[in-house]
């Protein structure tokens, strides 16, 4: 079984303050956007695709960085990061304390209790798996086997590697995924059969 590198770096921090960001299309403030220029940096790796979320905060900066390099750019619906339903632009403290025994159940069963009107974590899962399979399938992927930058959110990359590592969706949001963060893991052209990971969260730029 043939295994593809992907790096997955974390969009920076965002305009808007602490809130639940989901799939809100907001700017990176400029802290940000200095983090993932840093990251990258220090990460020192060379691709042959980039590939983004459609979300401004990462797909934004995947345009730089390919236009940079040139290199080709793909946008991947499916790495947009989970709709949040009625807590969807909400501050996250002001919805903790307004709803403080679902929210209390959320975090410890995010599987079980999906916030009113958002988006099933299995089916975040599904949307993901299918979208590295595409991924994986790109020409330049199955014609190089070099590395891919894919630049996508904290929850987007939690179920990735849940996905590579056969872990329970529940247990995989106890992984920290900062700001910034790169995190390389290999998938199989269906990327269900698994894969693994090879390093995460590093290097830290300073």
């Amino acid at each position: 079984m043939i295994l593809y590198p992907v790096d997955v770096l974390r969009h920076g921090e965002c305009e808007g303050g602490d809130i639940f960001r989901g799939s809100t299309d907001v700017a990176l403030s400029a802290q940000g956007e200095e983090t993932m220029r840093n990251q990258l940096a220090a990460h020192g790796q060379d691709y042959a695709l980039i590939a983004s979320s459609p979300l401004r905060r990462c797909r934004e900066f995947a345009t730089e960085v390919a236009e940079s390099r040139s290199l080709p750019l793909t946008v991947i619906d499916g790495f947009r990061e989970m709709h949040f339903g009625e807590w969807e632009g909400q501050q996250r403290t002001a919805v903790a304390e307004r709803e403080a025994q679902f929210h209390s159940a959320w975090l410890a069963d995010p599987e079980t209790h999906t916030p009113p009107g958002a988006e099933p974590l299995h089916q975040v899962y599904e949307r993901v798996a299918d979208a590295m399979a595409t991924l994986v399938a790109h020409p330049v992927i199955q014609d190089t086997q070099a590395p891919t930058l894919l630049v996508c959110h904290g929850g987007i990359i939690r179920t990735l590697m849940a996905l590579a590592l056969a872990l329970p969706l529940s247990s995989a949001r106890r992984l920290a995924v900062p700001y910034g963060c790169v995190t390389r893991l290999w998938f199989a052209q269906d990327p269900r059969q698994g894969g693994y990971l090879e390093q995460h969260n590093l290097p830290k730029h300073g």
